[in-house]
Parts: structure tokens; C-alpha cells; sequence
């Protein structure tokens, strides 16, 4: 995990130094700050429970990349059901996302009962639309990526990655 925050850090670095990228960043909106946290949440668990998982999708994925998908489009690009008050509701997603993530990454890497991978993704899937503002993106979490979440036996999805012989 360190290596892919050390890769994206150099790659931000050279196209700062290029003049491809601006970081004159609007850090005192207090929206953008909720927004930035959740992102930077979302990224840091992806990476951390990406190192664990499996190859192949699962349907608890799918719903959550789906919940991104939608969240991510209304809060950033289309900005149809985004709302930015009352600002304490979003920071709630915030941690709520932060919660559920930290619920999921000790289940992994504790082993810990199955109950503990659904009730953080369920976390997720509240945390991430609230984070960003997104009513769209709560409605496709709360109810068809809930269902689907909680459902979904993800138990086998975990452990450590298996060593691919080498070939002559």
C-alpha cells in the first residue's frame, strides 16, 4: 500500500512541477473540506482492502462502486440532487464512511465473523452519498446496494493472495 500512496504522491509531484496540475484549491470551503475528506477516506481504505482481496468482483463490490459511481457523477459533474446543508449531515457521512471502512479492514485482517464485513459496508454505503452530498447516491446505497450488501456472503473474498507459480 505504501508504494501505490509513494507512486501517486511522485506522479501529483511531476505534474505540479510540469505546470499540468494547480493545487490553488479552494481549502477554506467548508464543502469542498467534507468532500476532500471523504474522497481521501474512500482512497485509503480502497487501497488498504485492496491489498487483501482476491482477484474476481463481488456483488457488495459492485454495489458499492456502484453507489461511487452514482455519488461521485450527481456531486462533482451533474450536481442534480447534491445538497450542501446542513454541513454537520455531511461531515456525519464523513465519519460514517471512516467507520465503516475501519470496521472493514479489521474484520479482514482480524478474521473477524462475517457480520462485521456487512455492517461496515453498510457504513459505506450510508457514509460515502452523505460524504458528498449526493441524495441520489443515499437512495442507491440505502436500498438496492443495501439488500444487496447484506445479503452477500463475502467470507472467501479475503486472505492472503495466492502465490501464482512461475512459469519457464
Amino acid at each position: 500500500m505504501a508504494a501505490r500512496i509513494l507512486v501517486l504522491a511522485v506522479v501529483v509531484a511531476l505534474l505540479w512541477a510540469t505546470g499540468l496540475l494547480e493545487l490553488n484549491l479552494p481549502w477554506d470551503d467548508p464543502v469542498f473540506r467534507v468532500s476532500g475528506a471523504s474522497v481521501v477516506v474512500y482512497l485509503l481504505w480502497s487501497l488498504a482492502e485492496g491489498a487483501r482481496k482476491r482477484p474476481g468482483m463481488n456483488l457488495p463490490q459492485l454495489a458499492m462502486y456502484v453507489v461511487l459511481l452514482v455519488s461521485a457523477l450527481d456531486s462533482f459533474v451533474l450536481d442534480v440532487t447534491v445538497f450542501l446543508s446542513p454541513l454537520v449531515l455531511r461531515w456525519a457521512g464523513a465519519v460514517l464512511l471512516l467507520a465503516g471502512c475501519s470496521v472493514r479492514l479489521a474484520a479482514i485482517y482480524l478474521a473477524a465473523p462475517q457480520a462485521l464485513l456487512k455492517a461496515g459496508r453498510a457504513m459505506q454505503l450510508v457514509g460515502l452519498p452523505l460524504g458528498l452530498g449526493s441524495l441520489s447516491g443515499l437512495v442507491v446505497g440505502a436500498v438496492p446496494g443495501m439488500v444487496v450488501a447484506l445479503r452477500t456472503d463475502e467470507s472467501d473474498s479475503f486472505g492472503p493472495v495466492e502465490e501464482r507459480p512461475e512459469e519457464p
